[in-house]
Formats: C-alpha cells, sequence, structure tokens
C-alpha cells in the first residue's frame, strides 16, 4: 500500500531515518499534512445535545461537605461537618423536589426539598434548591445521558460536593 501511495522512493525515505531530509525534497513534497491550529475539533468527541430532559425520574444523592463560618476573629473561621443522603425526584422540565437526610455538625435532621434546574447544551447547568427554608445554589454536570450528576455547591460560605444517580 505504501508502495501506491508514496512509490519505491517514497517507502525507502520511510525505512530511512539517516536519510529522511533528502527524502523532503523527493517524493514528499506532494503530501501535506493538517495545520493543527485550523484543524476542527472531532464531533464525536465530548457531549451532545444535553438538557432539561435528561434529567427524568428519582435520583438517589450522597452530598458531603464542610460550611465555614465566621468567629469573632475575622481570621478565624469554624468548619462545620456535612453528610447528606436522599432522593430527588426530577421531571425532564426544569422541576425537582424530594427528601433529604442530613447531618450537620452532628445533628440528623429529614427535609422536604424543592427546587429547580436548568441544563446547557454542553452537559454542564445549575440546580437550585430550598432545603428547609435555605436556598441553596450549585453547578452541576450531567454524566451518561442523565444517569449521573456530579455537583458542587456554589452559595458561599460552603465547601460542598456529591453525586446523584438514577435509581
Amino acid at each position: 500500500m505504501f508502495r501506491k501511495l508514496f512509490g519505491l522512493a517514497g517507502v525507502l525515505c520511510l525505512l530511512s531515518v539517516a536519510a529522511f531530509s533528502p527524502c523532503l525534497a523527493g517524493s514528499y513534497q506532494s503530501i501535506r499534512l493538517p495545520n493543527d491550529s485550523s484543524a476542527a475539533p472531532d464531533p464525536s468527541f465530548g457531549p451532545k445535545f444535553c438538557s432539561e430532559h435528561m434529567l427524568r425520574g428519582s435520583y438517589g444523592t450522597n452530598i458531603t461537605g464542610v460550611f465555614l463560618e465566621p468567629t469573632s476573629d475575622p481570621q478565624v473561621l469554624v468548619s462545620k461537618p456535612l453528610a447528606s443522603v436522599g432522593i430527588l425526584t426530577f421531571d425532564g422540565l426544569g422541576t425537582v423536589w424530594g427528601t433529604d437526610t442530613n447531618s450537620f455538625n452532628g445533628t440528623v435532621q429529614v427535609f422536604s426539598v424543592t427546587g429547580s434546574f436548568f441544563i446547557n447544551d454542553d452537559c454542564t447547568g445549575s440546580l437550585l434548591v430550598n432545603l428547609g427554608g435555605f436556598v441553596i445554589s450549585n453547578d452541576i454536570v450531567v454524566l451518561d445521558r442523565g444517569r449521573e450528576v456530579f455537583l458542587i455547591q456554589t452559595t458561599p460560605g460552603a465547601v460542598v460536593t456529591g453525586v446523584l444517580k438514577r435509581l
């Protein structure tokens, strides 16, 4: 096959490391390599066509992190741990509801959850939830056609991440 593309001289040039520079003057003049700066990305890679419709049904949640609270000394923050599990149901149109059991700084409580969500074409999005009167903002990434969601809380004063998996 190489012989058909490059001829005998081209095959010899390909096999000859020491004689590479003479090859450029011969049979390679008609071969053009793609310019990396103008090469378009391969559309077969990366997320495709994400929307709110990808999040439909019930998801188990596992969320952990810490809340950082100021003290009388502005240089010192107190961290209070959070661990939470629950079930959220997404309607595929932008509304979410469910229940959440969380342990915040050692105190366990069960909350009703309501909220809204938005998904971008690139499978990133936002999730805004009301958890017992606390409004919490999150950035999310939808994975595996909506089977799993990663989240990070964006409300200031916390370092909280979580995973949601379709049931």
